[in-house]
């Protein structure tokens, strides 16, 4: 039987809607078993996780410790295998106090599924 993949336009805006409604298990549905999810922070690349299972045990802790966290999609645009999109966090700090910041976020798929997660150095919104 052949491998069954989704077309790949709206992966990326369909994990960060998983991402808002802390579904883990549909966020897992979108990615593939080597998925890595990695942030970039001036000249370091780092590897937040290196497979699926990685990903969901981080994902349980995150959102046991962030219940509030929440992401919209500022702009998303493929070209090829990749998606890139800016993204803004949404959060409340210790005091109850709104906060926000945006990061690009670049997405490569494989076979529909998304393979690989860049997020680049946060940085303030813009206030439109």
């Amino acid at each position: 039987m052949a491998k069954q993949t989704r077309p790949p336009e709206n992966v990326a805006v369909d994990f960060v809607a998983a991402y808002n409604q802390q579904n883990i298990d549909a966020m897992l549905q979108l990615v593939d078993v080597d998925v890595q999810y990695m942030f970039i922070e001036q000249n370091q690349l780092y590897t937040e996780t290196a497979d699926k299972n990685a990903l969901s045990n981080f994902l349980k802790g995150y959102f046991k410790q962030n219940p509030d966290a929440q992401s919209a999609v500022v702009s998303s645009q493929q070209s090829g295998n990749f998606i890139h999109q800016v993204e803004r966090a949404l959060w409340q700090d210790q005091n109850g106090v709104a906060k926000t910041q945006c990061s690009l976020s670049v997405y490569e798929l494989n076979a529909g599924l998304i393979i690989n997660v860049w997020y680049f150095t946060a940085y303030q919104c813009d206030q439109n």
